[in-house]
């Protein structure tokens, strides 16, 4: 899916029509859901900030949409499993992450035992 997002994400809406890059439906609250996409969650912004030049939008999750493979044994996101892809700024890059590097609340107690 990486290029087909890369597209979608590089071009302007107001100047390319970018409805036929995915197949997708409506979500619960409205929003296109791409039908191939791993993992989708529709957020609602909750206020917007500019900075730098970028307007920075503060969101709230209103629905999460994940297929049923992507799920631990207690229905929860196994990220593990999806290896999701971010998009960093300021480098534009695309990150993959999964590799589970440490549990929280549990990367202190070595520290912990040996300054006390």
């Amino acid at each position: 899916m990486l290029d087909k997002v890369d597209y979608a994400g590089s071009v302007d809406g107001d100047k390319e029509d970018k409805s036929e890059v995915f197949e997708f439906h409506g979500g619960e609250a409205g929003t296109p859901v791409i039908d191939e996409a791993p993992l989708t969650m529709e957020l609602e912004i909750v206020d917007i900030y500019e900075c730098n030049g970028f307007n920075n939008f503060i969101c709230s999750i209103v629905n999460t949409y994940v297929n049923e493979e992507n799920l631990d044994d207690h229905g929860k996101i196994d990220y593990n499993k999806m290896h999701t892809v971010l998009f960093e700024f300021p480098t534009y890059s695309y990150i993959l992450s999964g590799d589970v590097i440490g549990k929280y609340r549990k990367m202190h107690e070595n520290w912990g035992n040996k300054h006390k």
